[in-house]
């Protein structure tokens, strides 16, 4: 018994040497262009490190979710590091790292078992399909929230053990935390009572003394909280029209997808392969709801007989139920029935999910060994082949996710009809310069799925890099009717009458823009500006002054701030600005001179 927990503290180390080994490699990669950039590098308030506008802004924000402390995570990498993205992903690492050893250290309180703990956390650590959630930046929120969900499970070892108010508290805080993080964690409360009957055993009639009504009470609070951060959740995919809506994806096509997804990631627990970034969900590429009935129904059928499995086992091999219904439950909001986004499924939405398949192959191994003690070599020896195979292809999978493009080659070699992946790589070329490759892949999108905004978008962007303006806005406009919500058109086509100094056809689309993303600086200067163009001094004074909360050091904003004041008459406020300008700028000529007149407008 002594050299346990000198085996527990060796089991750490090896976890966290083993996903710093793999994703070491990630010290050399960049941002990528699927959201990396526009949520993180281009946006002031995060891109700026922490500050306490900072603070304010990530508490309050719902673009594109609601995770502050999310956003407090990257803020912090910004201070530390600025651009450096390979210390931004070695952070991620570190997380992932620390959330093996945090794994095995819960399973290990919960069950007391030591070895069956180590290959749970072993494959969580080492499997392929933990890559996306590692590897892209922007996925910074499953591994922050999996260190809260890991630290969750801890503390309600400790609660179950000596229940008390001061650890139901601290459970209730990780819990919180988790979903301060992502709000994924809503399915936890259900996880815990799951662990109530096994491994903890609290249950009346297995062995505890409490009954399934005083259980469900106690996980009340727990479960009010979930309740609070799902609404918000939903409130904030409604509001950037992230939740598709039925005309989209037919709630036929979500109900066949769901159990298809739902074996997708079982298979691709046992044989990892043709992993990628984004597989196109059926309805978005024409698929017939007829085509996807064969597979549903066989994805069906195995489902429910894992479950029924499962349960003729519940009390001689508790633990398969357990760990299935971990699996179900936890994977229960992303498996799209509420559909978020584009994709059919996701191997970030495995992350915390396939803990509970874990689960049941290391206690189902460990119960084999024990009924049949001349298995135990071998047992062992697959395990170990297992993992190794695993990391080696977790390798593999790193390497992908380098830069955009390799992101973005990989969907179109390994995915059908990726129209996704052809635009995002489309405006990846267009930005390089790269007109003709660009046109390609647009084009390619818009076979697939020709009610693409993004892709019309570009388009609008391809046409205004060779000079056809009015081109470029019948694109947009194009964008627009298939998504009046959409960002990034309505923000190109408010651009672009800006540039060509239509500031009353500007105004509107530029507030409708500010509508979506209330932190878009450029956007807001520009507002600014058009509106001081218009003679609306104050209400351009008001974006202006916008303007300088969220870019302090912005010497147009504050020049074009003092010059609204000054037509206001405002002379002390707007000499402040044009101090403000010189104080970032000395060269700025056009401050001192503005600096200079409105002095001698103060009374002495």
């Amino acid at each position: 018994m002594s050299t346990r927990p000198a085996s527990a503290v060796a089991i750490c180390i090896a976890l966290a040497l083993a996903v710093g080994a793999l994703y070491a490699q990630t010290a050399s990669f960049g941002f990528i262009s699927m959201d990396d950039l526009n949520f993180l590098v281009q946006r002031p308030l995060v891109a700026g490190g922490l500050s306490w506008p900072g603070v304010s802004w990530a508490f309050t924000t719902v673009q594109p979710n609601w995770h502050p402390l999310t956003w407090l995570s990257h803020m912090a990498d910004f201070s530390l590091f600025g651009m450096d993205a390979g210390r931004h992903h070695l952070v991620s690492a570190g997380l992932h790292a620390l959330n093996a050893a945090l794994c095995f250290l819960a399973l290990r309180a919960l069950t007391g078992a030591l070895w069956p703990s180590a290959l749970v956390a072993a494959l969580f650590a080492l499997h392929p399909l933990r890559v996306e959630s590692v590897a892209w930046m922007a996925e910074r929120k499953d591994v922050l929230s999996g260190t809260f969900w890991m630290l969750t499970l801890l503390a309600y070892a400790g609660y179950a053990r000596r229940p008390s108010g001061g650890r139901y508290a601290l459970v209730a805080a990780a819990f919180t935390a988790g979903l301060l993080s992502k709000t994924m964690l809503v399915s936890l409360p259900l996880v815990l009572l799951l662990l109530d009957a096994w491994p903890l055993r609290r249950w009346r009639g297995g062995g505890g003394h409490a009954t399934a009504k005083a259980l469900l009470v106690e996980k009340l609070p727990l479960l009010a909280i979930t309740a609070l951060a799902a609404l918000l959740t939903v409130y904030t995919q409604q509001s950037v029209q992230g939740v598709k809506s039925l005309a989209a994806v037919p709630l036929a096509m979500r109900l066949l997808n769901a159990p298809i997804a739902a074996v997708t990631y079982l298979w691709q627990t046992l044989w990892p392969s043709g992993l990628a970034a984004m597989y196109p969900h059926p309805a978005l590429i024409g698929t017939p709801a007829a085509a996807l009935l064969p597979a549903a129904l066989g994805a069906t059928l195995l489902l429910a007989a894992i479950s029924a499995l499962a349960w003729r086992q519940r009390n001689a091999h508790p633990y398969l139920l357990v760990g299935w219904l971990w699996y179900l439950i936890a994977l229960l909001p992303v498996v799209g029935l509420v559909q978020v986004g584009m994709q059919a499924h996701a191997d970030r939405y495995t992350y915390l999910p396939m803990l509970g398949v874990y689960l049941m192959a290391a206690w189902g191994l460990r119960d084999l060994v024990a009924a049949r003690p001349s298995l135990r070599l071998p047992a062992t020896a697959a395990a170990l082949l297992a993992l190794a195979g695993f990391a080696a292809v977790t390798w593999r999978q790193i390497g992908t996710w380098r830069d955009s493009q390799t992101v973005y080659e990989r969907m179109l070699a390994v995915t059908v009809d990726n129209y996704y992946a052809h635009q995002v790589l489309g405006a990846l070329l267009l930005s390089r310069g790269e007109r003709d490759a660009a046109r390609q892949h647009l084009d390619a999108a818009l076979a697939i799925r020709p009610q693409e905004s993004f892709a019309h978008t570009q388009i609008g962007v391809l046409r205004e890099a060779e000079g056809d303006r009015d081109g470029a806005a019948a694109a947009y406009e194009t964008a627009l009717g298939f998504n009046q919500a959409a960002y990034l058109p309505r923000a190109r086509v408010a651009s672009l009458r800006f540039r060509q100094a239509r500031y009353a056809d500007a105004v509107p689309h530029m507030q409708r823009v500010l509508a979506l993303t209330p932190d878009d600086v450029e956007t807001r200067l520009n507002l600014g500006t058009a509106l001081l163009q218009l003679g609306r001094d104050d209400e351009a004074a008001v974006e202006l002054a916008r303007v300088t909360e969220l870019a302090p050091d912005s010497a147009p904003a504050h020049n074009n701030l003092g010059v609204a004041l000054a037509k206001l008459t405002r002379w002390q406020e707007a000499a402040a600005q044009f101090e403000r300008v010189l104080a970032i700028d000395p060269t700025h000529h056009g401050a001192a001179r503005s600096l200079q007149m409105v002095r001698a407008q103060i009374p002495q």
